[in-house]
């Protein structure tokens, strides 16, 4: 019984429950239009919550996270718009709070795959952060792999081909290794960090029900 309360006083299980939960409420077709309104949300909220746990609340991080944002938010209004960094593709109006229909959770969604990556890759030992840096954008874009056919059956955006175009990993990958760069070397981070690598694996868990069921 005490195991059982901790477990239920712990964020982690949080997490877990409603993701599955959400891709169960997906799965059954429950609540379609209440689902699709908190997408957005719940991208934006779990970034913050990534932010927080990883950045110490000092402004010095959250400054840089904030250049990443925008980093990244250019690098989608720019790819969508033209087609040249990721291939090919159009957002949906399922995302909301969007400029110029690009969705602003999309900034947020790099953000939180960014540091619950490294709240893995921060396991490794040495101080060659080139080799930290490769390691954790491998990481990153195996995440955009099991996030791509989920966000597509959930209509975040869609792609003019028939399958994703094997571009938009390459680009994912440089992309997330200059993100994890700046921000292994610039950013003082926590040093408990397990509770986000309960999160990156909480959503991958979600996408692979969204990818393989719905």
């Amino acid at each position: 019984m005490e195991k059982i309360k901790k477990m239920l006083k712990s964020r982690v299980f949080y997490y877990y429950f409603f993701l599955i939960t959400g891709g169960i409420w997906h799965i059954t077709n429950l609540i379609p239009n209440i689902m699709n309104f908190l997408s957005a949300f719940m991208i934006i909220f779990i970034a913050i919550i990534s932010m927080i746990i990883y950045a110490k609340n000092i402004l010095k991080n959250y400054l840089i996270l904030l250049f990443i944002f925008i980093s990244s938010f250019i690098a989608e209004y720019f790819g969508v718009k033209t087609g040249i960094l990721f291939g090919s593709y159009t957002y949906s109006d399922v995302l909301l709070l969007q400029i110029n229909n690009v969705p602003v959770a999309i900034g947020f969604a790099w953000i939180s795959t960014l540091l619950t990556s490294l709240s893995i890759t921060k396991r490794i030992k040495g101080n060659n952060i080139i080799l930290v840096s490769i390691i954790n954008a491998s990481l990153m874009t195996a995440f955009d792999f099991f996030l791509e056919p989920a966000a597509i059956k959930l209509n975040y955006w869609q792609w003019t081909y028939v399958a994703v175009p094997i571009f938009n990993y390459v680009t994912w990958f440089v992309l997330s290794f200059i993100f994890s760069f700046i921000t292994i070397r610039f950013i003082d981070k926590n040093e408990n960090l397990s509770e986000l690598t309960h999160l990156y694996f909480a959503q991958i868990i979600y996408f692979m029900m969204i990818w393989f069921i719905v």
